[in-house]
């Protein structure tokens, strides 16, 4: 006689190779959003974080921590959730990282915001021969006063990492 296999022990995720991209400076629940999301369907999720060079131009880019400290707690959080054997860690080092050329590689989670460079990574990917990923776009995640949940605006001491608002003192 066969086992038996009950349909919640067969967990399958429907992409081999997922990628996300970013900076991860302040970390908050939409980074959290954005790598559950990948996670949840891919076999082998590919993270890109920005380097140094690339953030001297981001708003307020003196609080963003150098990337060894942006990776290290990166790995934390993956470590924590019991997904860090399923990362692959790599460094963006321009706007499409090993996005354009990773054969191996079949989906991307963006947000609404990054939506356009998915597009573009799809158009330099099919001129290289390479199949187009599938593109799963993410809704952007907003804070208590209704604007989206960002790193700047955590940078900037407007809201924390969870989205709640920080009272400003009076002098």
């Amino acid at each position: 006689m066969l086992p038996s296999i009950y349909w919640y022990e067969i967990k399958m995720r429907p992409f081999n190779r997922v990628g996300v991209a970013g900076t991860f400076s302040q970390f908050h629940i939409g980074h959290e959003k954005l790598l559950k999301t990948a996670f949840d369907l891919g076999e082998k999720v590919v993270i890109a974080i920005t380097i140094d060079d690339m953030i001297k131009n981001k708003k307020y880019s003196n609080k963003i921590p150098v990337f060894k400290i942006r990776k290290n707690n990166l790995i934390s959080y993956l470590k924590k959730n019991n997904l860090y054997e399923r990362a692959i860690i790599t460094t963006l080092k321009d706007n499409f990282g090993t996005a354009i050329t990773d054969k191996d590689q079949d989906a991307i989670v963006v947000s609404t915001d990054t939506y356009q460079g998915a597009l573009k990574i799809n158009e330099i990917r099919t001129k290289k021969g390479l199949v187009p990923l599938v593109i799963i776009v993410i809704p952007l995640l907003y804070s208590k006063d209704k604007i989206p949940i960002s790193s700047t605006r955590i940078r900037a001491g407007e809201i924390d990492r969870k989205g709640n608002i920080i009272k400003k003192s009076s002098n």
